[in-house]
């Protein structure tokens, strides 16, 4: 069973202040204290971490990322921060940011709250199981979507413009768009594991990432340096960066060490922690 961490976990310490109360660090073992505990892939222990303590050391390309599940309040602010330093003479470049997850604990990507808005119709036919096509009444503003970005379709929608729906994860990868004797002819990328009645509304979505980055590193780093990005309530519609996405309830912490880089390249890391703070204002 996977374990959570509840939004007020008593295993974890107290380092800032929100509205005047000590605030908690989500980031169980953010600092290496507890050895390679809450971290998945191929990350090791070193010594000669921040203030001498032990820290984390990744060498090469490598997705890292915390086992436990966190809880959030989509409603607040938070801030994700880290301390980091290069294990060579080269620069560090590095991804870090969260992994979302639905209530439900399934992983919400980007195309699944991405909706395009206005771009609302339905089915002009059924679209059967394992259809690579299917056909719509009106995907006129598809169109120019598609010419500049990867596009996706949602099933079963929500058009009342509150966007209910999401995440939703009826989506299919679009591959062409052709104007045909029912409306349009919509391509898919992969067939249809489920059957949808004619009617059945659906919707224009992007098609993009799976993490949202709270920030990047891009430089030689030869002492220890604090970088942080602050995450912003949840937003109706859309992935943007540095906000929740629709539906998020737990998170997990994403660092994609030493990206685009050869595999001589190291990256060490400390002090991980994610905490609710005051809004910006």
């Amino acid at each position: 069973m996977k374990k959570r961490l509840p939004l007020f976990s008593l295993f974890i310490a107290c380092t800032m202040t929100v509205s005047g109360q000590p605030a908690t660090n989500l980031a169980l073992n953010g600092d290496a204290t507890g050895g390679l505990e809450n971290w998945t892939g191929p990350v090791q222990l070193t010594e000669g971490g921040p203030q001498g303590a032990p820290c984390f050391s990744v060498t090469g390309g490598k997705m890292l990322m915390t086992r436990d599940l966190i809880e959030i309040d989509p409603s607040k602010t938070y801030r994700l921060s880290g301390t980091f330093k290069s294990g060579g003479t080269g620069p560090s470049i590095a991804l870090v940011g969260l992994r979302f997850f639905n209530a439900d604990e399934k992983i919400i990507d980007a195309n699944a709250v991405s909706a395009v808005p206005d771009s609302d119709t339905i089915l002009s036919a059924e679209a059967g199981t394992g259809s690579t096509q299917v056909k719509v009444q009106d995907a006129a503003s598809w169109e120019k979507v598609l010419q500049t970005q990867r596009l996706a379709i949602a099933f079963a929608t929500d058009a009342s413009g509150e966007y209910k729906d999401l995440p939703n994860f009826q989506t299919q990868r679009v591959t062409d768009l052709q104007v045909g004797d029912e409306g349009w002819d919509v391509s898919l990328e992969k067939p249809l594991d489920r059957s949808y009645p004619k009617g059945t509304l659906v919707r224009a979505h992007l098609f993009s990432g799976h993490f949202m980055y709270a920030f990047t590193l891009n430089n030689h780093l030869a002492d220890w340096t604090n970088y942080q990005g602050v995450i912003k309530p949840v937003v109706k519609n859309g992935s943007p960066g540095s906000t929740f996405w629709p539906g998020t309830k737990y998170v997990k912490i994403m660092i994609l060490a030493n990206w685009g880089q050869g595999e001589g390249e190291t990256l060490l890391f400390g002090n991980i922690s994610l905490e609710e703070v005051e809004p910006e204002s």
